[in-house]
């Protein structure tokens, strides 16, 4: 499978060192995406709180959406910090997700934080933080990140050029 647990550097756990997750004992068992979708995503977090080491990459995926679609910052923290405080290393894929989570938050530097200690990235990744920064008019930080990938030998090639748009506001 190419989900693991592995221990996370002490450069990502001083990212969220000051955050506050509440920690239950491990013993439910009930799937998260059902109570993300049905009930509150307050819900989902104490399901999460309460499972601890339980947590996977789908239980993790979920909230994640949710905390994205609602742009809920604090809540996004919290996934985040329990990801931590589990020693939970996500794939590529939930990486950008939170990356995503946080551009979608209006907190472009945890997101180029977060970036930055990613243990690997992909094309996936690299575009979402290029966009991210031409989005909100950082045309120069976009060329620079851009050119920083295709500088990068372990990323796989783009088979089209990810564009990098210049916002030209009419006079």
């Amino acid at each position: 499978m190419f989900l693991s647990k592995h221990v996370l550097s002490s450069t990502h756990k001083a990212l969220f060192q000051n955050l506050r997750l509440f920690s239950l004992p491990s013993n439910s068992h009930h799937g998260l995406s059902t109570h993300s979708r049905d009930t509150q995503l307050r819900e989902a977090l104490l399901q999460m709180a309460l499972r601890g080491h339980d947590m996977n990459f789908q239980d993790y995926n979920t909230i994640l959406n949710e905390c994205v679609s609602k742009r809920a910052f604090r809540e996004g923290q919290r996934v985040h910090a329990h990801m931590i405080t589990t020693n939970y290393l996500p794939c590529v894929f939930l990486w950008t997700r939170l990356i995503v989570f946080y551009v979608k938050c209006d907190s472009l530097t945890n997101a180029r934080n977060l970036f930055d200690i990613m243990p690997e990235r992909n094309v996936v990744s690299w575009t979402a933080m290029i966009s991210a920064y031409s989005q909100r008019g950082y045309a120069s930080q976009a060329l620079s990140l851009f050119v920083q990938m295709l500088r990068t030998e372990d990323v796989v090639r783009p088979k089209l050029v990810t564009k990098i748009h210049k916002t030209e506001h009419s006079i």
